[in-house]
């Protein structure tokens, strides 16, 4: 079940208040009126009982979030302050969101029939006399039924995507070509959930902020803070430049296999190792996948290509075949790939009492103590190198020793006292490493979404995360798991477009500079 709720900014004080006045707390989940405080504005998607309820909160002015909001309404409740400003293209705006035989129901309390004007609007709208919205040009949509997906991938993206449908019945099949889980750049030993911050707050910044909240739900509702695999630490940014810093409350580390496989441990999913496809081919209204020694591996009626730059691969080998629309191989054929070394090593390899207690990033990043093979590790990374290569994902550009001494340099701007500290272990050898390759787009933002204009050919993409994926990957996994369920979206329909696969070219936008920090040293 979804409810929406479209709360304005002005009234948030009041509404948390009447919450609490109700002792609501006991319904909510743990943390959720402490984060509601905080709530930028935007769209927000909350669980309530995982696989069950949710709530979509659009915390933004009501004529905002009839733009912004994408859903299939089949009730409305639309409250005196709404109607105080009744038009018709709110009537119309409402349709648009709604279901065949929505409900509407007019103010806080019964009242009297609607003024003639407004069921003017109204029957214009779609809306009949009996509030419901049953236009003539519009047939009632289709009940979405779980269905069979193939997930090609079990990284991040896939784990994601295959425990959304899962929760929503559906059966998954993930093929993993390794013969092991954390084989790519989902494997890093520990990363961070953090937003990135701009000046203009492009739709980049403002993607990773609404994806690290839903990342930061699906830890606390899958995984134990007890500092094992995640924590949520909060995160310092520094500017190497200006020596300003700004604190991220909303932030924290994770082991990334931990979650991936929480995640595919949800009932529905099953898992398939050294199952690496080489084609893919769409009879009957399902697409059977092939293995490269002629073996049928399964069949279902959507695939997800959530296996980053081999997606790119696959699907330009079979280009004419899949018959793509251009505007998607335009966008395939741009995807690259990015390898990246992080070094680490385990405390006893240099003195860590005055280290900071939390993760710093901004050139590079840090993470001062995690728990990593039996020991707790320190972890400073990571390179960033272009490889034009897709076909060799282990590929090192650089020389490894290259690589540790630009972590080191890096850290060196970001924190030069534990760089001092590490100094012996850079130069003795003693530092170890972790190298993969990420995908990453033209434009530095996700590919996500379907890659035909009729999702129901069931040909999806969920690529090009970059270094974002672990904040990025759950948001994506929402998004397309809401468009097959004609559910709500889980941020603006205007943000939706940033990361969509079909989206129009975008200029970049620049960086935020930083300013002192004053809620943690």
């Amino acid at each position: 079940m979804h409810d929406v709720i479209v709360l304005e900014p002005a009234n948030t004080a009041s509404w948390l208040a009447a919450w609490q006045a109700e002792d609501a707390r006991q319904t909510l989940p743990s943390g959720l009126l402490a984060a509601l405080q905080e709530l930028p504005t935007g769209i927000h998607r909350i669980t309530i009982e995982p696989g069950l309820i949710y709530l979509t909160l659009c915390h933004m002015p009501w004529a905002d979030a009839l733009q912004e909001l994408q859903c299939s309404a089949h009730e409305w409740h639309i409250p005196n302050a709404w109607l105080a400003h009744a038009s018709a293209h709110m009537f119309k705006a409402l349709g648009v969101l709604s279901q065949w035989g929505a409900q509407l129901h007019l103010g806080d309390a019964p009242a009297d029939p609607a003024p003639p004007e407004w069921q003017a609007w109204m029957r214009q709208a779609g809306w009949d006399d009996s509030l419901q919205y049953t236009p003539a040009w519009k047939s009632p949509a289709p009940i979405t039924t779980a269905q069979r997906c193939a997930v090609i991938g079990a990284g991040l993206s896939g784990a994601a995507i295959a425990q959304a449908l899962a929760l929503r019945g559906w059966s998954v099949t993930v093929l993993e070509q390794a013969a092991h889980l954390g084989a790519g750049a989902s494997g890093l030993p520990a990363g961070l959930v953090v937003p990135y911050v701009s000046a203009d707050d492009n739709p980049r910044a403002r993607l990773t902020r609404a994806g690290v909240r839903w990342m930061l739900q699906q830890l606390r509702q899958h995984l134990p803070d007890s500092h094992q695999t995640w924590g949520h630490s909060g995160v310092q940014e520094r500017d190497v430049h200006t020596e300003h810093s700004r604190w991220h409350s909303q932030a924290a580390w994770v082991h990334p296999q931990a979650i991936v496989r929480q995640w595919l441990e949800t009932p529905g999913i099953s898992l398939h190792y050294n199952a690496s496809v080489a084609r893919i081919e769409r009879v009957d209204g399902a697409w059977h996948l092939w293995h490269a020694n002629g073996d049928l591996l399964c069949h279902a009626e959507h695939v997800v290509l959530a296996h980053a730059c081999a997606a790119a691969q696959l699907l330009q080998t079979q280009g004419d075949s899949l018959a793509l629309p251009a505007d998607v191989q335009e966008r395939v054929s741009g995807m690259q790939a990015v390898h990246g070394t992080m070094s680490w090593g385990h405390h006893h390899t240099a003195a860590h009492d005055n280290w900071p207690p939390y993760p710093v990033n901004g050139h590079g990043s840090f993470i001062s103590q995690v728990h990593y093979q039996g020991q707790t590790a320190w972890m400073a990374g990571s390179t960033f190198e272009t490889d034009t290569q897709l076909h060799r994902p282990d590929k090192r550009i650089a020389p490894l020793a290259e690589q540790h001494r630009a972590n080191w340099q890096r850290l060196q701007a970001l924190l030069p006292s534990v760089a001092s500290d590490l100094a012996e272990a850079f130069e003795t050898g003693s530092v170890q490493h972790w190298s993969a390759t990420r995908c990453t787009s033209q434009d530095r933002l996700p590919l996500v979404g379907a890659l035909y204009d009729d999702m129901r050919q069931g040909l999806w993409l969920v690529s090009a995360m970059g270094a974002r994926g672990i904040s990025l990957s759950a948001l994506a996994a929402e998004w397309i798991a809401a468009q097959l369920h004609h559910e709500p979206w889980p941020l603006e329909r205007s943000l939706v477009r940033s990361m969509d696969v079909r989206r129009p070219r975008r200029k970049r936008g620049g960086r935020m500079p930083l300013t002192d920090s004053a809620n943690k040293q």
